[in-house]
């Protein structure tokens, strides 16, 4: 009974604790942020920064508009603001188990609303996100939360501003410097040729959820605990 009750105590000491780190945003210095955009067709996207209006105070926006184009079924634009100042290692930080993701988004435009999040990784940069409803009331703010996104929820950006879910950031501790930031899609029949969308997001949150690890001094009592039991089992 002494072996059974040493062994499950020895179990459980090494059980480990998930630890979150969360960076967040609501200020919006525009000197933290970085866009790039890709399309397969002429667009005019910025990047703008407001001290006033925002759920309170100051809030960022995306605002795309599409040049006319021959078809306009086909064309794609993923805008792409990465915060230099949200950056992940996972070989030092710790291997990345899930992203919690939460903010608030408004548009005057856009009939989907949600709160895209974007991973720059390997010179490939990923797009996953957290809806806030289809046809949402106009020019007022609404929340977006999404909880235990792993890398499968997010799809790498191609070139002409379309996504491929079949490849993935790598969450793992052998995996790349990651930089966060937030971003907005455009698809085909979401945005007519000629006419523009704006997105406008405050107070985002980023949860980063890193894998389980052995806490400090566990695996020494462990350890202990066993070399206890093979002295027992020697000595019987």
């Amino acid at each position: 009974m002494r072996t059974r009750n040493l062994l499950t105590f020895a179990t459980l000491i090494t059980v480990a604790h998930a630890q979150a780190s969360t960076f967040f945003d609501g200020t919006f210095n525009s000197g933290d942020y970085t866009l790039d955009v890709f399309s397969n067709t002429g667009n005019n996207t910025t990047n703008n920064f407001f001290g006033s209006g925002g759920n309170p105070d100051a809030y960022m926006q995306i605002f795309e508009s599409i040049f006319p184009t021959i078809d306009p079924s086909i064309h794609f634009v993923s805008a792409i603001a990465s915060n230099s100042t949200w950056v992940w290692d996972p070989s030092t930080d710790g291997a990345i188990d899930s992203l919690d993701i939460s903010g608030d988004v408004r548009t005057s435009t856009l009939t989907i609303l949600s709160l895209p999040i974007t991973i720059r990784q390997g010179g490939n940069i990923y797009f996953g996100g957290a809806s806030a409803g289809f046809l949402p009331p106009k020019n007022i703010w609404h929340n977006a939360a999404r909880t235990g996104m792993l890398a499968s929820d997010f799809g790498k950006i191609k070139a002409d501003g379309s996504y491929d879910f079949g490849s993935e950031p790598d969450f793992s501790a052998s995996g790349g410097v990651m930089t966060f930031g937030v971003g907005m899609f455009l698809s085909p029949g979401i945005l007519p040729n000629g006419s523009h969308d704006d997105l406008d997001m405050d107070n985002v949150s980023i949860d980063v959820h890193t894998a389980a690890v052995p806490e400090p001094g566990t695996i020494a009592l462990a350890a202990g605990g066993l070399a206890f039991l093979r002295r027992r089992r020697r000595a019987g």
